[in-house]
């Protein structure tokens, strides 16, 4: 997938470029000149991440992997406006405390990262005072709090809270389609002698089987909210199904015993009349 392709991508281009530097810092005699370390700090994690793919396999694993990546892929839009909110507040503390000896606005860089960390509540009141107006420093401070705190952060939950259920809705089918990547990933590799071996890819025949459903809440599988409430539903609508099947039984066999109760009186009816007549 894209995603997975983009990590190898990261993962592959970071190791070639590490190894490139460090060849040049070998050759000149620098250290750390060319930024092999940085290079090499950016692979490990990347390089480390596509285990995961591989533990999408395991059904244990697989759902896991599929949920969080799932996740991450959705908070890509709220992520883009975070950052253009940090950024924004950033440039503002940045100016603010310019030229005033604070080492936390001392670039751009360290500004955007002292945002970031006030959005995670590492500020204190002390932070303002190094500011040109520690009025409008605090004001803004208390603008970014409230709304990265009281509103991107519920919508954020939000979103992630959607994703979570829509993908344990189809968690099943989720796994499956992970497991059938990464199998279909392991024979493309194969060699087509290996390909063609009947003790590899021996002669299948696949059946689909209705699932059974059970009455029983404790025996659904957790699925996410969306897909409990559905359960609830198909079971509710089942019982009113059964109870109408019930109620036309009791109704057809109400009318039968009528027929023969109506059957028995006019038999009397006739007996009677006979009797009268003689």
């Amino acid at each position: 997938t894209d995603f997975w392709n983009t990590v190898d991508a990261i993962s592959l281009t970071s190791i070639c470029a590490a190894y490139i530097c460090k060849g040049m810092e070998w050759y000149t005699g620098a250290t750390s000149l060319y930024w092999s370390t940085s290079f090499m700090a950016t692979a490990l994690p990347t390089t480390y991440l596509n285990v995961l793919y591989y533990m999408q396999g395991f059904d244990g694993h697989g759902p896991l992997v599929r949920i969080i990546i799932g996740c991450v892929k959705g908070v890509r839009a709220p992520g883009i406006i975070f950052t253009i909110c940090i950024a924004g507040f950033a440039a503002s503390f940045f100016i603010l405390f310019e030229g005033r000896g604070e080492s936390t606005h001392a670039t751009p860089i360290t500004s955007f990262l002292f945002t970031y960390t006030v959005m995670l509540g590492g500020f204190g009141v002390d932070d303002i005072h190094g500011s040109e107006n520690t009025i409008v420093t605090a004001t803004l401070l208390v603008m970014f709090t409230i709304f990265t705190y009281i509103v991107m952060l519920n919508v954020l939950i939000s979103v992630l809270s959607d994703d979570f259920d829509r993908i344990q809705e189809n968690g099943k089918a989720e796994f499956t389609f992970a497991r059938a990547e990464t199998i279909l990933e392991f024979e493309t590799m194969l060699k087509a002698k290996d390909r063609s071996n009947p003790e590899y890819f021996p002669a299948w025949l696949q059946v689909l089987v209705p699932t059974l459903e059970s009455d029983d809440a404790d025996e659904f599988e957790w699925a996410g909210r969306v897909r409990e409430l559905k359960n609830s539903v198909k079971q509710v609508q089942r019982k009113l199904e059964e109870s109408e099947e019930t109620r036309k039984a009791e109704a057809k066999e109400m009318r039968r015993q009528n027929a023969r109760l109506e059957k028995m009186l006019e038999q009397i009816s006739k007996k009677l009349s006979v009797e009268e007549g003689q």
